[in-house]
């Protein structure tokens, strides 16, 4: 268990990767710059991360856990797993800008749609007309399509709301199955 200090620490280190993030690829970023935006002494930095790299992983695991907890134990209105997980990305944008549309790559994208909530989007539409393989090719298109499109709507300020954005979703997803 970590006591405040060191919460406070991690957090205002995650903070600062999260706001130099905005103006620079992960590669680009200094264990020194990241320490002097934070406010952080380098040996203190190294007390609880070995590089920038171990930030990072553990904003996108804060990410995903906060992720979990809400699409699962918030279930209000009979709104569904996609719908309270776009609400989550709206509250979170500067935090969520950063891992979805700056850092993403396709492990992440596979993190994402194997959240519980959010797996049927593409598992359920296996279609008996076709191949496994084919089925396979249909659920990569799905989530690099569902990614994209949620992508864009962060990187767009999240303008739309989220139930809009969920039956676009799933209208694109069910989209040439009859």
């Amino acid at each position: 268990m970590e006591n405040q200090r060191v919460r406070i620490t991690k957090m205002l280190l995650k903070n600062s990767l999260i706001k130099i993030l905005h103006e620079k690829k992960i590669e680009k970023v200094t264990v020194s710059e990241l320490c002097e935006d934070a406010g952080i002494n380098r040996s203190t930095f190294y007390k609880h991360y070995g590089s920038q790299f171990d930030v990072y992983s553990e904003i996108e695991q804060d990410f995903f856990k906060a992720a979990i907890e809400m699409i699962t134990f918030e279930k209000e209105g009979g709104k569904t797993g996609i719908c309270r997980f776009l609400e989550f990305l709206k509250e979170r944008k500067e935090e969520v800008y950063v891992v979805i549309v700056l850092q993403a790559n396709e492990d992440f994208i596979q993190r994402v749609f194997d959240i519980p909530a959010l797996r049927y989007f593409a598992n359920e539409n296996y279609d008996d007309r076709f191949t496994e393989r084919q089925n396979e090719y249909m659920r990569i298109y799905e989530y690099n399509g569902g990614f994209a499109l949620i992508r864009e709507w962060v990187a767009s300020g999240c303008v739309e709301e989220p139930a809009q954005i969920e039956e676009l979703l799933l209208h694109l997803s069910d989209y040439g199955k009859t």
